[in-house]
């Protein structure tokens, strides 16, 4: 757009004259016509470059990607490459930009329509816009071009501690993944091809790979042939007729045995690429792939695409559409353990649905592909299992984002979340998200949580959503307003925080006793929301039979009332949350004090290396047991002292208690290491 002002403000004395003379010619009204359409075209702006995390249409739209692809030897990492691509344009304006990424490889020229055309660089590096750009003018709507790029050079990958979104080669395999954890560009097919690299453009491709004969090659799409070559190289040509998007293209190239999973009643190919040495823990681990594909069926309707593949590389896993890359630890785990339902491969055949067929605009909305994708692990180990098996891994999902995701990440939306403060993909939007679809599937029921579901995936069935997309659709289903809770759990940050506070045991005279149980909500000190939700509380007896409460958290503070034939009631340690029969809450308990336990210690110091508590009673000895957040024992020490320390150097990153015991009084406090 500069140049183009630039130009008039620089020739409008030239301009004018012109026109003085034109309207000697003409009528007034015509020359102010002509005028003005001439000014509004010095003026025009150009589409700008696309977002990663910031949808906004294109005025073009890409149809097709048919691509010719040469690697003469797959450890070098070189490629050679021809790809057209066929977009519409969407806008008669004058003169439009039509863009495309490459990262790594150098682009030889660019042909539109057959003529060789001029391309330049837009955008920039920091804010993850930069491409390229060639100049078309459309002369008709709906109008078809043709862009032909030659391009070779060297494939890389994002680099760095979490080195993942790009072309690696590894184990003797050449293989791409097409998303970055740390890469401000996120989407990173653009390291081997020439593409519009934008969830938001899906399109329909021809892939063709051109490699020495010994080679196998697998990618996305139907297998449609392969031909072999008079010098000794093979051409694998593979066809996606279901538009897909950019980041979910791939490919995999090495010396494969292939394992073919026969389904018993449907004609589905699939096939898992993998090393001669893999071969075993392959038919091990991928032996219930048809059941766990019908677990899917049964509750999503028929798998949306026409083949599955698997290929097992050492970085991983990702589900490119139709080619998910498993990670090749995860399935000799899955063999050395004898578990047949790995959920690794249950995840990764979840996004088939949620995330291939259904995709967002932008990765601002990636929650709606990791937080279904985690709740179906739960979700088929219910259908295929039963429900504590459900509830199990809900709740091991909620212990790995306390433990693991908070202290990396703090707190964060599942919606538009910090990628400076917690990459691409953080845990929150996978373990966090998937608690909150089991609040939400709670709330509504079975019956109309399934229904929205399968009105949200056929509604947007192998095109682009995003959150307020699927927020209406769930609604319009099931005809209840939840603005409130997705504002609390999708646009707001972190967690609820719980202080609980035994205030008294009641013996009622009857045999039983009576406890009353503070709960206070504690988060807002860190700048968190209250919030109002169905949590499940729960007290374990002497003889570990629980207690179950449904308790609304509607207000700050609130008090529960426990009855049991026990004395126990004291036994704070016993009060827990999420350990019902129906759900899982992003909840923690991070503080207990009792009646019977008044607060005889207080956090002292923290720095690099201990925590210290300070006692405060008149108790001088007693024991403190560290344990994690599922109350396995780290540490016990007998003091007797006025304060007692912790050595953080004997314990990795995560959630701890300290439970301080002086003459049956009991301090419990929480610490994040």
């Amino acid at each position: 757009m500069n140049a183009e002002i630039d130009f008039f403000f620089l020739n409008f004395e030239i301009l004018l004259n012109h026109y003085k003379f034109v309207m000697k010619k003409v009528t007034l009204k015509l020359a102010f016509l002509i005028f003005f359409a001439q000014i509004s075209a010095a003026f025009c702006e150009f589409n700008l470059p696309p977002n990663p995390v910031n949808y906004f249409e294109q005025p073009f739209n890409v149809v097709n990607y048919d691509f010719h692809i040469t690697f003469d030897n797959p450890a070098d990492k070189y490629i050679e490459g021809i790809c057209q691509i066929t977009f519409i344009s969407k806008s008669l304006s004058p003169e439009q930009r039509f863009y495309f990424h490459l990262w790594g490889p150098e682009i030889d020229s660019v042909f539109l329509n057959s003529e060789r055309v001029e391309f330049y660089e837009a955008g920039d590096v920091e804010s993850g816009t930069a491409c390229y750009f060639i100049n078309y003018v459309p002369t008709e709507a709906d109008e078809r071009f043709v862009a032909k790029i030659y391009y070779r050079g060297n494939m890389i990958s994002e680099g760095g501690d979490m080195d993942f979104g790009g072309v690696h080669y590894d184990d003797e395999i050449l293989y791409s993944i097409g998303v970055g954890f740390n890469n401000n560009f996120v989407s990173a097919t653009r390291a081997w091809l020439p593409c519009f690299d934008h969830p938001s453009d899906k399109a329909e491709v021809v892939a063709r790979f051109d490699v020495p004969a010994k080679y196998t090659v697998a990618s996305i799409g139907a297998f449609a042939s392969k031909s072999e070559t008079d010098n000794g190289r093979s051409v694998y040509t593979y066809k996606s007729f279901d538009d897909i998007a950019t980041y979910l293209m791939t490919f995999a190239v090495g010396e494969f045995d292939t394992v073919r999973i026969q389904h018993p009643t449907k004609n589905l190919p699939m096939t898992i690429y993998a090393k001669a040495n893999q071969v075993e823990a392959v038919r091990y681990a991928f032996e219930t792939l048809p059941e766990i594909l019908d677990a899917y069926e049964s509750y999503f309707g028929e798998y949306p695409f026409d083949k599955l593949d698997y290929v097992l590389t050492e970085k991983g896993s990702m589900e490119h559409q139709t080619l998910v890359n498993i990670a090749s630890s995860i399935v000799m785990n899955a063999y050395n353990s004898q578990n047949k339902y790995n959920s690794t491969i249950i995840h990764e055949l979840a996004h088939m649905w949620f995330g291939n067929s259904v995709t967002p605009f932008d990765f601002r909305d990636a929650w709606l592909n990791e937080s279904f994708a985690s709740f179906c692990e739960a979700y088929i180990y219910e259908k295929i299992f039963d429900k504590p098996r459900y509830i199990k891994h809900l709740r091991d999902q909620g212990v790995i984002y306390f433990n693991y995701g908070v202290p990396r990440e703090g707190a964060q939306p599942l919606y538009d979340y910090d990628r400076a403060k917690a990459s691409n993909y953080p845990i929150t939007i996978y373990y966090k998200g998937s608690n909150v679809l089991s609040i939400l599937r709670y709330l509504v029921g079975d019956v109309k949580f399934l229904g929205a579901l399968n009105h949200y995936i056929s509604k947007y069935a192998y095109g682009n959503v995003n959150t307020e997309q699927f927020i209406s659709t769930f609604e319009e289903f099931t005809q209840t307003d939840f603005t409130e809770f997705f504002d609390q759990w999708v646009y707001e940050a972190g967690w609820i925080e719980l202080h609980l506070d035994v205030i008294s045991v009641i013996d009622k005279g009857d045999g039983s006793f009576e406890s009353n149980v503070t709960l206070s909500q504690t988060q807002a000190s860190q700048g968190f929301p209250i919030i109002e939700t169905l949590i499940e509380f729960s007290y374990s007896q002497v003889d570990m039979t629980p207690i179950h409460k449904l308790l609304m958290l509607d207000e700050n503070e609130q008090t529960v009332q426990f009855v049991s034939d026990e004395v126990t009631f004291s036994s704070i340690s016993s009060y827990r949350v999420n350990y019902g029969n129906d759900f899982v809450v992003p909840a923690r308990i991070v503080r207990y004090t009792s009646v019977e336990s008044p607060e005889i210690a207080k956090p002292y110091e923290i720095n690099d290396n201990q925590f210290t508590f300070e006692i405060t009673s008149d108790y001088t000895g007693g024991i403190a047991l560290l344990t994690d957040l599922n109350g396995k024992l780290i540490e016990s020490v007998n003091f007797d002292k006025q304060s007692i320390s912790f050595d953080k150097n004997i314990f990795a990153n995560g959630l701890y208690f300290v439970i301080i015991n002086l003459n049956n009084h009991i301090y419990i406090e929480k610490f994040i290491k």
